[in-house]
């Protein structure tokens, strides 16, 4: 979900409403369009880079330890082609990293 359609899904949350026909005809479309153009741009991704090995880590931006940036460090130094992606955010943030597409307050599904 765009950040911009997600900014207008918060607002509406606090506020009741229904769909017109045609509304709920394009919302529920719009919801199988982005998840296949999400799922298009993630198997492009994993095409383009078969033989790269990459390392996903995320952490709660309040973490301050030295320990992560060390162990960090350490890995690279042992395991110079693994590409490592760092992500740092609220609990919210690394949730939507591991489970992108879905609707904001849903269980992760």
């Amino acid at each position: 979900m765009t950040p911009s359609v997600r900014s207008c899904y918060d607002d509406l949350q606090n506020r009741s409403f229904t769909f017109t026909p045609a509304g709920e005809y394009f919302y529920k479309k719009s919801l199988i369009l982005t998840s296949d153009l999400e799922k298009l741009c993630r198997e492009t991704a994993r095409i383009a880079h078969k033989d790269e090995a990459r390392l996903r880590i995320g952490y709660l931006k309040c973490y301050s330890g030295l320990e992560f940036q060390m162990a960090v460090a350490e890995f690279s130094e042992k395991y110079p082609d693994v590409m490592i992606d760092i992500i740092n955010g609220n609990h919210e943030d690394l949730y939507d990293v591991l489970y992108p597409g879905r609707l904001p307050g849903s269980a992760g599904k």
